[in-house]
């Protein structure tokens, strides 16, 4: 992922700007498909998966506040998310080539259910402190639900962004009477 920009409220507990670039999603090939369903009249797919483990990792710019105490940085980050449940709906629309039907991804949704855990690491805060750099990961930690739970909405919609551009380089390239056989 090129950039991925996050900016929360100033009424939430966590009132913070981060952006993040060169993010590397480790381990999604370790996901298990756990439900699906398909409806091919409606070019509708539904899945629900779960990931073991996952990491987010890359470069950030951060400022603002988590839990009224101010902070800054800019340097590397991990989010790792354990126990990751995740919701898939593709949205499709027939697409005819050379008398085949294949399928566009016009929409795709994704949602996730908070993790079993979830760890958070930011390098550099407060400008390479590490008493209160140290200090501030560990209020991070400490309320990973909350942190969830604000990161959740631009993480789903990355996610259904760069799903959607990866289904479609599949679902355009392979005819669906290929893809889901009768």
């Amino acid at each position: 992922i090129s950039a991925l920009s996050i900016q929360q409220g100033a009424s939430s507990p966590i009132n913070l700007k981060q952006d993040f670039k060169n993010l590397k999603l480790t381990h999604l090939g370790d996901s298990v498909v756990t439900r699906s369903k398909t409806d091919l009249d409606k070019f509708v797919l539904r899945s629900e998966a779960v990931t073991p483990y996952m990491e987010i990792v890359g470069d950030y710019t951060m400022e603002g506040r988590v839990l009224l105490l101010p902070v800054t940085g800019r340097g590397f980050a991990n989010i790792t998310l354990h126990g990751l449940k995740t919701k898939h709906e593709l949205i499709g629309e027939p697409v005819q080539q050379n008398g085949e039907t294949f399928m566009r991804i016009k929409k795709y949704n994704v949602k996730l259910e908070e993790p079993k855990h979830m760890t958070i690491f930011f390098g550099n805060l407060f400008n390479g402190d590490v008493a209160l750099g140290n200090a501030m990961n560990g209020v991070m930690n400490d309320n990973w639900q909350l942190m969830f739970r604000e990161l959740r909405g631009a993480f789903e919609d990355t996610f259904g962004y760069i799903f959607k551009d990866i289904s479609n380089k599949l679902f355009l390239k392979v005819p669906m009477n290929r893809i889901f056989l009768n």
